[in-house]
């Protein structure tokens, strides 16, 4: 049985934890306090350590620690288990200086950062659509995720949302999109939220990011749009993606709309099954490696540099 350790049995290492056991794997957690103690025990850890230096025989670790820690989580590692592949929380880092050490230091190819995200089934979709040509010439990639309340006190709110959404960006468009301008929401000192507007120069594509935990709506939504039609997913439990064809007059654009259905796990399963085939040298690496990591960690500090 492939034995994988995780560092941190949290909040959603809990359920890192479940996913890893249903794929079968045998799993040793680091787990300090009681309540991730409680975590690692509830959702089957197969051993449970206080220490990295206590885990032994690995084929690979997850690092879902809160982000100050995993830069020198993955240094300890490495170092440890110089070979074995290591599966990080998004974003690897909050300091792009960790991140490109990181890089210099040797078998540092084996990190791959899971940005799940790009394994969402309706970004997927969203990635075709735009490939296949269904809404004309893409000029446009609108990109909302707004909440109330703070849900890791360890990163602000831009480090926490916007990883996601320059993933969603490179899934869809295939390329990272440059920082041109951000609007930041300042309270107290905090980084409450952001407008971020980028480019994909080369196609003259815009791109807008807009994040928060001040917004009294929550709403997740990507909006897609082209010369001659927009594709929007309205949430992320959506199973269809609606198309609506601009090129009809305001009364009949309603009539004309179609829904592009699609089928899928939850991401964070179906990223953890491409990390556990690949360890088991049945599937290519899995997405987000340290160069394509490293990218999004640059985006985010040229916005809050902006």
């Amino acid at each position: 049985m492939l034995r994988i350790g995780l560092i941190g049995c949290g909040a959603w290492g809990k359920y890192i934890l479940r996913d890893l056991k249903q794929l079968g794997c045998e799993v040793w957690v680091v787990a300090r306090s009681e309540r991730s103690q409680n975590h690692a025990r509830s959702f089957g850890a197969d051993k449970i350590v206080s220490h990295v230096n206590d885990l032994d025989g690995l084929a690979a670790c997850v690092i879902a620690t809160p982000t100050e820690f995993r830069y020198e989580y993955c240094t300890t590692l490495l170092n440890k288990f110089p070979t074995i592949p290591l599966f990080v929380e998004k974003p690897l880092t909050n300091n792009l200086a960790e991140a490109q050490a990181l890089f210099a230091l040797p078998n540092s190819q084996n990190i791959f950062v899971m940005d799940k995200w790009r394994y969402h089934a309706g970004v997927l979709k969203m990635a075709s659509i735009a490939k296949e040509g269904v809404l004309g010439k893409i000029i446009g990639l609108q990109l909302t995720r707004v909440r109330w309340g703070v849900i890791h006190e360890d990163a602000n709110t831009a480090w926490h949302l916007l990883p996601h959404d320059i993933a969603i960006a490179y899934e869809i468009l295939g390329v990272f999109p440059t920082p041109i301008h951000a609007q930041k929401d300042i309270t107290k000192g905090q980084i409450r939220g952001m407008k971020a507007n980028l480019q994909v120069e080369k196609d003259n594509i815009w791109v807008h990011i807009e994040v928060s935990d001040r917004s009294p709506i929550h709403k997740v939504e990507i909006k897609l749009i082209g010369e001659n039609g927009i594709a929007i997913l309205g949430d992320s439990y959506q199973n269809a993606i609606t198309i609506y064809d601009t090129n009809q007059t305001d009364k009949e654009v309603g009539k004309t709309q179609k829904e592009i259905e699609f089928v899928g796990n939850m991401p964070l399963y179906d990223e953890l099954a491409a990390f556990v085939g690949y360890v088991k040298k049945e599937l290519p690496p899995p997405k987000s490696n340290i160069q394509e990591a490293i990218q999004n960690v640059a985006i985010i500090e040229q916005l809050l540099k902006m």
